[in-house]
């Protein structure tokens, strides 16, 4: 058994880490978001909020299928943990990090959580996209794709893919919005499945931008936008030179972002077909 709690939570915890272990996957809230095998709620202790993040292990169906995908199976809370640590040691916001606890060695029995703060009030990119009825001002926007190109250059400089980069994962305060002075405070979440890697890989870099490419096709976007982003991730003013040395990885993003969305396009007519059939 493996356990770490900050000191801001561990005068609450019972003595002993089977005790602590078993407090916190007792614990209950605000259900967030709850799929098999694993659960996310928001709890308020000691009149703070944090969301808590509990595990109950793989089946040997999830493992075996990741495998033959070449993808290596995500085992419990232990990932995220490892990658909101390195991300808040390479200078990225994330979720700051409260609890970790993993009991077990079986991948398919294993129990784990993992406790971060919640943060202050805030909105989704995609949640403030969606609220866009007109063109935002051209401030707001430059300053948004230059946070996150220079997030997104950030952490695939590291070795780090997301796996799940949409912007709905990159979380902006209300407060700034009400009041923006200086940059954007961007957080970047959910790093369930992120990886880390010595380079990243052409593959995960293609992954990667396709998904954040595929999120945001219906948003007040101008092609000015797109080129600006690809100027702040790469770091280079000059499009003629981007374009020149990236021309491929171009094709292969937009391909796979179409690819993102004909896969979505047919989920939603089996689920809208299904329902009939109900």
């Amino acid at each position: 058994m493996q356990i770490w709690l900050a000191d801001e939570l561990r005068h609450m915890a019972p003595q002993g880490p089977k005790a602590t272990f078993d407090w916190v996957m007792g614990l209950a809230g605000e259900s967030v978001r709850r799929i098999e095998r694993r659960h996310t709620f928001r709890v308020e202790l000691g009149g703070r909020d944090y969301f808590v993040k509990q595990h109950y292990g793989l089946t040997w169906a999830d493992i075996v299928g990741e495998v033959i995908r070449l993808r290596r199976p995500v085992l419990g809370a232990g990932n995220e943990y490892r990658m909101t640590a390195l991300l808040n040691c390479i200078g990225i916001d994330t979720a700051q990090l409260v609890a970790f606890g993993v009991d077990g060695r079986w991948p398919t029995t294993q129990r784990s959580f993992i406790i971060t703060r919640a943060l202050p009030q805030s909105c989704t990119l995609n949640e403030l996209c969606m609220q866009w009825k007109q063109q935002p001002s051209a401030k707001l926007k430059r300053q948004l794709i230059r946070a996150v190109g220079e997030i997104v250059a950030k952490m695939h400089g590291a070795g780090i893919n997301h796996r799940d980069l949409y912007v709905n994962h990159f979380r902006l305060p209300l407060n700034w919005l009400e009041n923006p002075i200086g940059e954007p405070p961007l957080f970047l979440m959910d790093l369930h499945r992120a990886q880390e890697h010595t380079v990243l890989s052409y593959r995960w870099r293609v992954k990667d931008l396709a998904a954040l490419l595929f999120s945001v096709l219906g948003k007040p976007l101008s092609k000015r936008d797109h080129l600006r982003f690809l100027q702040t991730y790469f770091g280079e003013r000059s499009l003629s030179r981007i374009f020149e040395a990236n021309g491929g990885l171009f094709r292969a993003i937009t391909e796979k972002a179409e690819a993102i969305l004909h896969q979505q396009e047919r989920r939603i007519k089996r689920k809208s077909a299904a329902n009939r059939d109900e």
